[in-house]
């Protein structure tokens, strides 16, 4: 097996930034301060925290971090396509699945819709790159099921959703009467 540089250091870019943002959010004050704004605003505000400053905060750890997966994505020119921004569906379907509410449930919920995706793909439509010798003459066959790896996030997003509707790692929402 051969694992490519870029994608090695993609791995372990990803990872920093993830255990950085996980620390940040549950240790510092500007993470208690953004999880605060984000539950309760008027509450974040009467106990003297800044709703704007909270806001351009998150604003710009998350253009940081897109600015950083857009490098991370450009080093690899081997698969760059005309495609490539439609990597944003999938993943929401991996947001979804994870639980609005749960960064954890992020993370997981992409594993999840990335393992499901290639899996279709290698699994569903293996003759994708060249079919067998029997079906090469048979018009259409191999790319019947050609894209089900696109839809399959989607699937699996709706099936999750009918038995757990917050998603894998979301909080239950409790209605009080």
């Amino acid at each position: 097996m051969v694992i490519p540089w870029n994608d090695i250091i993609t791995l372990a870019v990803t990872t920093a930034l993830v255990i950085i943002f996980f620390f940040t959010m549950q240790r510092s004050r500007l993470g208690l301060g953004m999880r605060a704004v984000a539950i309760d605003t008027e509450a974040a505000l009467a106990n003297g925290i800044s709703a704007n400053r909270m806001n351009a905060a998150a604003w710009a750890i998350s253009g940081g971090i897109a600015a950083i997966a857009g490098i991370m994505l450009a080093g690899d020119l081997s698969n760059a396509n005309p495609n490539m921004g439609f990597i944003a569906l999938a993943a929401f379907p991996a947001m979804i699945l994870g639980g609005l509410d749960s960064p954890v449930g992020a993370v997981f919920g992409g594993v999840i819709i990335g393992l499901t995706e290639v899996m279709t793909k290698i699994y569903i439509n293996p003759w994708a790159n060249k079919p067998p010798h029997w079906l090469e003459n048979i018009v259409g066959t191999p790319t019947i099921l050609e894209n089900v790896h696109q839809v399959t996030p989607y699937i699996v997003m709706v099936i999750i959703l009918l038995v757990r509707p917050q998603g894998l790692f979301g909080t239950k929402e409790v209605e009080r009467v």
